[in-house]
């Protein structure tokens, strides 16, 4: 059992994380123009670019958990969604123009040039997470999903608000100041001054204390302030080196690769001591983890998220085993159709044969009905011709009933008998045809009524 997609809530991307990501995308995906869009369900799709000299890259999106390169794409879903078709419109043949990381906000922006025209898709990976497909103009031509909040709206024909969050080494000593002001007034301690006011998230916030030198515990002052945001260009400019904080887990625990009872808590860009000191210590201090933790490098950020996200069994699934699935679906639903029409023919096979049986055995007496039969109607279509009425309709009906005939139809030549014209228990439904035909042919069926026709 794996966990499911929405259970990954320990590891998010953060700002800083999407920071040395967009500089791995930028680099791989430079002069790359996009081949085609695939979509896997209504949240979830793979754009896949073509790099002169490299080949088919493949760029998975599925917000607002994460942002990928891959080489494993899902397969694609059965079903169109209304934001991939219009995505194909424009996207197939453009050449990706830059990726740009607008604001300090889990928000990436690729830009695209397709002959004259120009238009850019938006990343978002906060909130509930989006895909946003603008113009020229950054007006929306097609959001994944329709938002709205008292101060925006992404929608369709609406102009797209980006987040204006400033990178936290661009704000200056006064902006400083003023936020650690705030800060001590809500008695904000350290680690939350840099955490929220700076924008950093709980784990790097904790590991700028510790550049600083400063306790994570104690009410922010703006002398602390200052050190920080001193030493914060720092966490932008550490030498790349991807790696991952792996914890053991119980064996029953979920969530984790049960080959290798792993689970990792915490991905970086960058292999700090202190840094990793911050994740052990926070891995360590989750009940379901043990002290056994690891360090895991890995060559990119790309293949980090994706060992994370196939570990934890994100719905990646290789499209031929997809196609096996359906096709093998396909048959047996065609396999249980036949198998219901053999069982029907079977019964019906049944069922004619004891009213087969019943008529031979007593068919003396029915080949005797059937001439009263034809002698009444014939009597009474003559009557009804030569309009002499010694037998009306009704009297028809009762002379018929007299001798066992419920009701008759002259359209469909067809009489109805009473059950006890019949023998034992088993009761039929024969539908005799020709009573008054030349070839007084029968058309037998078996019901549970109490007539027979």
């Amino acid at each position: 059992m794996r966990a499911p997609f929405s259970s990954l809530m320990s590891v998010v991307v953060s700002a800083v994380d999407l920071y040395y990501l967009r500089d791995e995308l930028a680099t791989k995906l430079a002069q790359a123009k996009v081949e085609q869009v695939y979509e896997h369900d209504a949240t979830r799709l793979t754009i896949r670019f073509y790099k002169p000299g490299v080949g088919k890259i493949d760029l998975f999106i599925a917000p607002p958990k994460c942002i990928y390169l891959t080489t494993k794409r899902p397969a694609a879903s059965d079903e169109q969604f209304a934001f991939c078709g219009i995505a194909r419109k424009y996207l197939p043949g453009a050449l990706l123009t830059q990726i740009t990381q607008p604001s300090f906000s889990r928000t990436l922006r690729f830009d695209f040039a397709y002959k004259e025209q120009r238009f850019a898709l938006i990343i978002e990976l906060y909130d509930k997470g989006n895909i946003i497909l603008l113009d020229d103009t950054d007006k929306i031509l097609a959001p994944l999903l329709t938002q709205r909040w008292e101060n925006r709206i992404v929608a369709s024909g609406h102009q797209y608000v980006p987040d204006v969050t400033p990178f936290p080494q661009t704000r200056s000593e006064d902006e400083i100041i003023r936020l650690a002001n705030e800060a001590a007034e809500q008695s904000l301690t350290t680690s939350k001054f840099a955490t929220t006011k700076l924008g950093l998230g709980g784990t790097y916030g904790a590991f700028l204390c510790q550049l600083a030198n400063i306790s994570p515990a104690i009410i922010v002052s703006t002398q602390e302030a200052i050190v920080m945001h001193k030493l914060v260009e720092q966490l932008f400019s550490q030498k790349y080196n991807p790696c991952a904080i792996v914890s053991q887990l119980p064996a029953d625990s979920t969530g984790a690769d049960f080959a290798s009872k792993e689970r990792i808590e915490h991905i970086f860009p960058f292999s700090h001591p202190l840094l990793i000191e911050v994740a052990k210590l926070n891995a360590k201090t989750n009940e379901k983890t043990n002290a056994n933790v690891a360090i895991k490098s890995f060559d990119s950020l790309s293949i980090a998220y994706e060992q994370l996200f196939l570990l934890h069994d994100i719905v990646v699934i290789d499209a031929k085993t997809k196609a096996t699935s359906a096709a093998q679906k396909k048959l047996k639903n065609i396999l249980d159709s036949q198998r219901e029409s053999i069982a029907r023919l079977e019964k019906d096979a049944q069922q004619n044969m004891q009213v087969g049986e019943l008529l031979y055995s007593r068919h003396v007496e029915f080949d005797k009905l059937l001439s009263q039969v034809r002698e009444s109607v014939k009597e009474h279509k003559e009557n009804k011709e030569h309009k002499t009425s010694s037998i009306s309709d009704e009297e028809l009906k009762s002379r018929l009933k007299q001798i066992g005939v419920v009701s008759f139809d002259l359209a469909t030549k067809t009489i109805t008998l009473e059950s006890d014209m019949l023998d034992g228990n088993t009761t039929h439904d024969s539908a005799t045809q020709g009573s008054v035909s030349q070839n007084n042919a029968t058309r037998n069926r078996t019901t549970h009524d109490n007539k027979t026709k």
